[in-house]
C-alpha cells in the first residue's frame, strides 16, 4: 500500500503538480487569480519559484490560515 498525503506536500495539496504547468506555460510574468482556498496558496508558491509575480484575489471570508500562506 503507498500512502500518499496531501499533508507532505509544501503547499498540503495535490494541485501543485497540477498548477506549476499551468504557471510554466503562461507567457506572462505577472499572473493574476481568484480563489477562496489552496487553489491560491498554490499558485502563489507556483509563481515564487519560477520567478513570477502573483496576485490572489481572496473573499473576504477567506479562511485566516490560507490567507496567511499566500
Amino acid at each position: 500500500m503507498i500512502v500518499a498525503s496531501e499533508t507532505f506536500h509544501h503547499t498540503g495539496s495535490f494541485r501543485f503538480r497540477t498548477v506549476l504547468n499551468l504557471v510554466a506555460k503562461v507567457y506572462q510574468d505577472r499572473i493574476i487569480t481568484a480563489s477562496s482556498g489552496n487553489f491560491g496558496q498554490v499558485q502563489a508558491y507556483a509563481c515564487r519559484l519560477l520567478g513570477k509575480s502573483c496576485t490572489v484575489v481572496l473573499p473576504e471570508t477567506c479562511c485566516r490560515r490560507i490567507e496567511s500562506k499566500i
